[in-house]
């Protein structure tokens, strides 16, 4: 009965995604023959969307990660830094919406070393710098993902955080771009 279903559902899906493709393929002809200049730069900015969608992604598992694929793209600094700043905060918003279900599958997850570790780098910070100071300095240092889960954690009102975080996370972001396609221009000019 389940597999049925299953089955039917799937069916279903692959022939509108088939009577899709069939109709994208019949207007592209014509606005190929009709407009050939116009579809040049549908194809230019289908490839722009492509590289923006994936620098985000990789944006979303952390800034430092991210950096380095947005200069093998050939992407300036703004549109790397814009783009991994916004997938960061993406994420950081999905980790602090989830809250409390997050924080006992972390505590599960994580090993007592491994969060006693950065818990004790977090805390000093916190002590030192204040909740402003962590979360301008805690993206760079810690990671967007692990500051926002170690702030669920350790904080009390994570609510606190959230902008200093986001704003850390831009700054490191633009930061970390410029220094990286400046250094890969750097490099490439004595090479």
């Amino acid at each position: 009965m389940i597999n049925d279903i299953y089955n039917k559902t799937i069916n279903y899906i692959m022939n509108v995604l088939n009577m899709i493709v069939m109709w994208c393929n019949s207007y592209t002809k014509i606005w190929l023959k009709n407009y050939p200049y116009f579809c040049v730069n549908i194809i230019f900015m289908e490839e722009s969307i492509l590289k923006a969608a994936g620098l985000f992604l990789a944006g979303m598992t952390g800034i430092v990660k991210a950096i380095p694929v947005g200069v093998a793209l050939k992407l300036s600094i703004f549109e790397i830094g814009l783009y991994v700043s916004l997938g960061s905060i993406a994420t950081v918003f999905i980790l602090y919406f989830s809250g409390e279900p997050l924080k006992r599958w972390i505590t599960k997850k994580w090993s007592k070393e491994k969060m006693e570790k950065k818990k004790g780098k977090f805390a000093t910070l916190l002590e030192r710098y204040g909740v402003i100071g962590v979360g301008l300095l805690t993206p760079g240092t810690l990671g967007p993902i692990t500051s926002i889960v170690i702030g669920l954690i350790l904080l009390k009102d994570t609510s606190k955080l959230m902008p200093y975080l986001v704003a850390g996370i831009i700054l490191w972001s633009f930061l970390l771009a410029w220094v990286a396609v400046e250094g890969f221009e750097l490099v490439k000019s004595i090479i």
